[in-house]
Protein backbone atom coordinates (compact mmCIF):
# COMPACT_ATOMS: atom_id res chain seq x y z
CA UNK A 1 0.00 0.00 0.00
CA UNK A 2 1.59 3.44 -0.86
CA UNK A 3 1.92 5.56 1.99
CA UNK A 4 -0.20 8.19 1.04
CA UNK A 5 -2.97 5.78 0.65
CA UNK A 6 -2.08 4.92 4.22
CA UNK A 7 -2.60 8.45 4.79
CA UNK A 8 -5.49 8.88 3.04
CA UNK A 9 -6.73 5.97 5.48
CA UNK A 10 -5.69 6.70 8.81
CA UNK A 11 -6.80 10.80 8.20
CA UNK A 12 -9.96 9.83 7.05
CA UNK A 13 -11.06 7.18 9.60
CA UNK A 14 -9.57 9.28 12.67
CA UNK A 15 -11.78 12.60 11.21
CA UNK A 16 -13.95 10.64 10.05
CA UNK A 17 -14.93 8.75 13.70
CA UNK A 18 -14.55 12.07 15.14
CA UNK A 19 -17.26 14.06 13.19
CA UNK A 20 -19.61 10.93 12.81
CA UNK A 21 -19.77 11.16 16.90
CA UNK A 22 -19.94 14.79 17.44
CA UNK A 23 -23.12 14.59 14.68
CA UNK A 24 -24.82 11.76 15.82
CA UNK A 25 -24.98 13.29 19.27
CA UNK A 26 -26.09 16.55 17.84
CA UNK A 27 -28.34 15.04 15.17
CA UNK A 28 -28.99 11.32 15.52
CA UNK A 29 -27.22 8.04 14.47
CA UNK A 30 -28.35 8.68 10.58
CA UNK A 31 -27.09 12.38 10.28
CA UNK A 32 -23.59 11.18 12.41
CA UNK A 33 -23.12 8.31 10.43
CA UNK A 34 -23.49 10.41 6.84
CA UNK A 35 -21.93 13.62 7.73
CA UNK A 36 -18.86 11.16 9.52
CA UNK A 37 -18.38 9.27 5.95
CA UNK A 38 -18.59 12.33 3.93
CA UNK A 39 -16.42 14.73 5.62
CA UNK A 40 -13.87 11.81 6.62
CA UNK A 41 -13.72 11.27 3.19
CA UNK A 42 -13.33 14.54 2.24
CA UNK A 43 -10.54 15.79 5.38
CA UNK A 44 -8.67 12.22 4.15
CA UNK A 45 -8.07 13.41 0.27
CA UNK A 46 -7.24 17.11 1.21
CA UNK A 47 -4.70 15.72 3.71
CA UNK A 48 -3.21 13.30 1.65
CA UNK A 49 -3.04 15.47 -1.52
CA UNK A 50 -1.70 18.55 0.30
CA UNK A 51 0.72 16.16 2.31
CA UNK A 52 1.82 14.48 -0.97
CA UNK A 53 2.73 17.86 -2.21
CA UNK A 54 4.85 19.11 0.55
CA UNK A 55 6.97 15.83 0.07
CA UNK A 56 7.40 16.18 -3.49
CA UNK A 57 8.53 19.71 -3.25
CA UNK A 58 11.08 19.25 -0.76
CA UNK A 59 12.89 16.31 -2.41
CA UNK A 60 12.92 18.12 -5.64
CA UNK A 61 14.28 21.42 -4.01
CA UNK A 62 17.19 18.99 -2.34
CA UNK A 63 17.75 18.25 -6.54
CA UNK A 64 16.98 14.56 -5.96
CA UNK A 65 14.48 12.99 -8.66
CA UNK A 66 11.02 11.41 -7.40
CA UNK A 67 11.45 7.79 -6.29
CA UNK A 68 10.33 5.30 -4.00
CA UNK A 69 13.70 5.44 -2.33
CA UNK A 70 14.00 9.12 -2.33
CA UNK A 71 10.12 9.37 -1.09
CA UNK A 72 10.86 6.55 1.60
CA UNK A 73 11.28 8.15 5.46
CA UNK A 74 14.01 5.56 6.58
CA UNK A 75 17.09 6.63 4.28
CA UNK A 76 20.13 4.44 4.53
CA UNK A 77 23.68 4.83 2.50
CA UNK A 78 27.10 3.10 2.69
CA UNK A 79 30.50 4.60 2.30
CA UNK A 80 33.77 3.07 1.96
CA UNK A 81 36.38 5.68 2.98
CA UNK A 82 40.36 6.08 2.59
CA UNK A 83 40.70 7.13 6.33
CA UNK A 84 41.59 5.02 9.12
CA UNK A 85 38.73 3.76 11.55
CA UNK A 86 39.29 5.94 14.30
CA UNK A 87 39.55 9.16 12.09
CA UNK A 88 36.34 8.15 10.17
CA UNK A 89 35.19 7.63 13.89
CA UNK A 90 36.11 10.89 14.83
CA UNK A 91 34.51 12.74 11.52
CA UNK A 92 30.99 10.95 11.53
CA UNK A 93 30.80 12.24 15.08
CA UNK A 94 31.65 15.34 14.34
CA UNK A 95 29.22 14.99 10.71
CA UNK A 96 26.25 15.87 13.47
CA UNK A 97 27.51 19.09 14.29
CA UNK A 98 27.04 20.24 10.08
CA UNK A 99 22.99 19.04 11.17
CA UNK A 100 20.79 21.75 13.09
CA UNK A 101 20.12 20.54 16.33
CA UNK A 102 22.21 17.38 16.30
CA UNK A 103 23.35 15.51 18.98
CA UNK A 104 25.47 13.05 19.84
CA UNK A 105 23.13 10.36 22.29
CA UNK A 106 25.43 7.36 22.71
CA UNK A 107 29.03 6.15 20.87
CA UNK A 108 30.98 3.04 21.24
CA UNK A 109 34.55 3.51 19.16
CA UNK A 110 35.42 -0.11 20.33
CA UNK A 111 32.01 -1.89 18.19
CA UNK A 112 31.92 1.36 15.52
CA UNK A 113 28.45 2.31 16.64
CA UNK A 114 27.17 6.39 17.11
CA UNK A 115 23.43 6.85 18.04
CA UNK A 116 22.28 10.49 17.31
CA UNK A 117 19.24 12.57 17.12
CA UNK A 118 17.75 15.52 15.65
CA UNK A 119 15.95 18.37 16.95
CA UNK A 120 12.56 19.13 16.30
CA UNK A 121 11.58 22.11 14.12
CA UNK A 122 8.50 23.61 13.26
CA UNK A 123 7.19 22.05 10.09
CA UNK A 124 9.73 18.84 10.53
CA UNK A 125 9.86 15.47 13.04
CA UNK A 126 13.26 14.60 14.69
CA UNK A 127 15.30 12.04 13.62
CA UNK A 128 17.50 9.07 15.00
CA UNK A 129 20.60 8.87 12.95
CA UNK A 130 22.50 5.95 13.47
CA UNK A 131 26.09 5.27 12.23
CA UNK A 132 27.63 1.72 12.17
CA UNK A 133 31.55 1.60 10.72
CA UNK A 134 33.85 -1.34 10.23
CA UNK A 135 37.36 -1.18 9.71
CA UNK A 136 38.44 -2.83 6.17
CA UNK A 137 42.43 -2.25 6.77
CA UNK A 138 44.25 0.33 8.42
CA UNK A 139 43.59 2.66 5.88
CA UNK A 140 40.02 2.23 4.71
CA UNK A 141 36.75 2.46 7.01
CA UNK A 142 33.02 0.97 6.09
CA UNK A 143 30.26 3.46 7.28
CA UNK A 144 26.83 2.69 7.46
CA UNK A 145 24.64 5.40 8.05
CA UNK A 146 20.41 5.72 8.12
CA UNK A 147 18.16 8.23 9.23
CA UNK A 148 14.64 7.92 10.09
CA UNK A 149 11.81 9.53 12.01
CA UNK A 150 12.13 9.29 15.69
CA UNK A 151 8.00 8.49 15.80
CA UNK A 152 7.91 5.01 14.78
CA UNK A 153 4.23 5.42 12.72
CA UNK A 154 5.85 8.18 10.74
CA UNK A 155 4.80 7.62 6.97
CA UNK A 156 6.22 10.55 5.45
CA UNK A 157 9.24 13.04 6.57
CA UNK A 158 8.91 15.55 4.04
CA UNK A 159 12.45 14.85 2.93
CA UNK A 160 14.29 15.14 6.36
CA UNK A 161 16.06 11.65 6.65
CA UNK A 162 16.90 11.97 3.16
CA UNK A 163 18.47 15.54 3.73
CA UNK A 164 20.54 14.48 6.87
CA UNK A 165 21.93 11.75 4.85
CA UNK A 166 23.19 14.12 2.59
CA UNK A 167 24.34 16.58 5.12
CA UNK A 168 26.49 13.52 6.60
CA UNK A 169 27.96 12.34 2.93
CA UNK A 170 28.54 15.80 1.59
CA UNK A 171 30.86 16.35 5.25
CA UNK A 172 32.21 12.94 5.24
CA UNK A 173 33.55 13.14 1.31
CA UNK A 174 34.87 16.85 2.00
CA UNK A 175 36.87 15.80 4.91
CA UNK A 176 37.60 12.36 3.37
CA UNK A 177 39.15 15.09 0.62
CA UNK A 178 41.26 17.06 2.92
CA UNK A 179 42.56 14.24 4.69
CA UNK A 180 43.78 13.03 1.22
CA UNK A 181 44.84 16.40 0.18
CA UNK A 182 47.05 16.61 3.06
CA UNK A 183 49.58 13.78 2.49
CA UNK A 184 47.72 11.63 5.14
CA UNK A 185 46.75 8.87 2.66
CA UNK A 186 48.13 8.60 -1.46
CA UNK A 187 44.47 6.86 -2.42
CA UNK A 188 40.79 8.64 -3.09
CA UNK A 189 37.64 6.63 -2.56
CA UNK A 190 34.00 7.46 -2.08
CA UNK A 191 31.05 5.02 -2.87
CA UNK A 192 27.34 5.47 -2.22
CA UNK A 193 26.23 8.17 -3.53
CA UNK A 194 23.01 9.44 -3.19
CA UNK A 195 20.08 8.69 -5.67
CA UNK A 196 19.56 11.08 -8.30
Amino acid sequence: MSQYLKLFSYYSIFFGILMGVFYTIEYGLLEGLFTGLFSGLLFGTFTSLFTRYLHRKEIKQMGFEISNKTMDPHQTREFDLNIPYNKAYDFCLQSMQSIKKGRIKTEDRSRGLIDARTGIKWNRNPCVVAFKLNKIDNKRTHIEVSSKPSISTAIVDLGTSLENIKIISDYLEGHENRFLTCGCSNRKSFKGALPS
